[in-house]
């Protein structure tokens, strides 16, 4: 009999601990949680970087989660759960700054118009915040930049550079062109336009190339190409 009544006592005890675990786990959840990276109507890659932030003592006794959205949350696109799967996932613990965490997508986000919000888990539920972002994930590349036109000045031996402004994508999309990239070549080639034949980049339609080694040569090549806000690029693979 005191054998049965000290294995109930300790089952008691043990119930009576696991019932105020979850309540320990609860005073974790965050008063503030919030998304912050990308920023709301930002146009981003297909595996664009995500952080939030939290007031939390110690953001990793916490997981979160990210979702999107095509219609306010009716239905959830993608799902990036911490507690379902980790990669991915790292936290971030900065002095003097609220902490939080940061995500980047394992494989590439289809193209579209999104809203992303995030959620913490405290080891018994989950807390969503309130706000929620727009976000537009760009797969399609600018269209190719024409009418690239040159003047040399013959007093200082620049090439002065204009070209037609992109407006659209290679769809024939509205397109939100972020930079131009100037290549240079010495002559013509199909090699691609990358690393060391690159003379710079302008965010207006126009270039000086004022490079010493112009003066010596009679023909200069130039391929001008568009870089939009998310990164992609005519002819290139965006990763």
């Amino acid at each position: 009999m005191r054998g049965r009544a000290r294995r109930a006592s300790l089952a008691l005890a043990i119930a009576i601990g696991c019932a105020a675990l979850p309540a320990a786990l609860a005073q974790q959840q965050p008063s503030r949680l919030e998304p912050e990276l990308p920023k709301d109507g930002a146009s981003v890659g297909t595996r664009p970087k995500f952080s939030l932030r939290t007031d939390s003592d110690d953001a990793s006794k916490l997981r979160f989660r990210i979702e999107l959205s095509k219609d306010d949350f009716q239905t959830v696109v993608y799902s990036f759960d911490q507690v379902q799967e980790p990669n991915g996932w790292a936290y971030l613990q900065m002095e003097n700054e609220p902490q939080g965490a940061i995500f980047f997508p394992q494989k590439k986000l289809q193209g579209g118009d999104y809203r992303w919000r995030v959620s913490s888990w405290d080891g018994l539920s989950w807390q969503t915040a309130h706000d929620t972002f727009r976000i537009t994930i760009d797969d399609v590349p600018p269209a190719e930049v024409q009418g690239v036109r040159s003047t040399r000045d013959p007093a200082t031996g620049c090439i002065h550079l204009t070209w037609d402004p992109v407006a659209t994508d290679v769809n024939g999309g509205p397109e939100r062109v972020a930079k131009y990239h100037v290549f240079r070549n010495w002559e013509r080639t199909f090699v691609p336009s990358v690393g060391p034949f690159e003379a710079g980049t302008s965010t207006e339609t126009h270039f000086d190339d004022c490079d010493p080694n112009l003066r010596k040569r009679p023909l200069v090549f130039y391929r001008v190409e568009a870089e939009d806000e998310a990164g992609n690029v005519f002819g290139r693979r965006v990763w």
